[in-house]
């Protein structure tokens, strides 16, 4: 039996129902959350370079933390209730950003430690969550199941986007900060439906016991690296000072678009 396949007919239609609309739920969380954190600092008056440091340092910090994520999957027992967990973390943090906005007492050390448990959460699901899925969709239907999923996933990103903007434009300068509590009280809420969401999909212990073992090691991909050719290396080379080049920058759009060009929220999420 090969993997995608372990759902029994009758489970089927209920996860792929489940796995489109926890997509759905955590897009818009993303859009009306996630997007707008370097926004806050800017309100919250913490300067431009915390506003681009909170969307990568968090990240790199959670990137640590995800290194937990296979003893996590092992210690669970479990797909499910591993990245359940790591959802309901970035659930609390964003339970967690709302008292902060609402109280208006936003300060750079406890921002970044927030934005970190919202960052270990997400990056410490997504591995066992592609692990999981795989049993869930049978392979003959995942291109086109997953094509419809992310359709509707980038209109959620684009209606969690616009609400914030609009909100944040309507409430005007005076309840700024403030009013980010409602964007991450409505991203708490769409979290914790992903928690609901997720904990209603199938798992079975096999599952557990039929996943391969990785082959290979690193000194076996360097050395196919270096076995590309001349064309390969130059994409990749290529890529990577893009990569580089937008990682840098990317960070301090924010601080640039509301400080410099002196943006309202409105345009600001036009360009978004």
């Amino acid at each position: 039996m090969t993997r995608g396949q372990y759902v029994e007919p009758r489970f089927l239609r209920r996860n792929l129902h489940w796995v489109a609309w926890e997509g759905v739920a955590y897009s818009v969380m993303v859009g009306i959350g996630e997007t707008y954190l370097a926004a806050l600092s800017l309100a919250a008056g913490l300067g431009g370079l915390v506003a681009g440091l909170i969307t990568t340092v968090p990240v790199v910090g959670g990137s640590l933390l995800q290194m937990l994520s296979p003893w996590g999957v092992g210690y669970c027992k479990s797909y499910r209730r591993w990245v359940a967990l790591s959802v309901g973390m970035q659930a609390v943090s964003l339970v967690w950003l709302t008292l902060m906005t609402h109280a208006d007492r936003v300060n750079t050390w406890e921002l970044f430690a927030v934005a970190t448990l919202y960052w270990a959460g997400g990056l410490s699901a997504g591995p066992a969550w592609n692990a999981w899925v795989e049993h869930l969709v049978p392979r003959r239907i995942r291109p086109t199941y997953f094509a419809k999923r992310s359709r509707y996933c980038q209109i959620g990103v684009l209606a969690g986007t616009v609400a914030g903007g609009v909100l944040l434009r309507w409430q005007g300068a005076q309840y700024t900060v403030t009013t980010f509590a409602w964007l991450f009280g409505i991203a708490a809420v769409c979290r914790f439906a992903s928690v609901t969401l997720l904990t209603a999909q199938s798992e079975t212990p096999s599952w557990m016991q039929r996943e391969p073992r990785p082959s290979g090691s690193i000194t076996n991909n360097w050395r196919a690296i270096a076995d590309w050719d001349h064309g390969t290396r130059s994409l990749v080379l290529y890529l990577m000072a893009m990569q580089t080049a937008v990682y840098i920058s990317s960070p301090y759009f924010t601080p640039f678009m509301l400080r410099v060009l002196n943006l309202n929220y409105l345009q600001y999420m036009y360009l978004i």
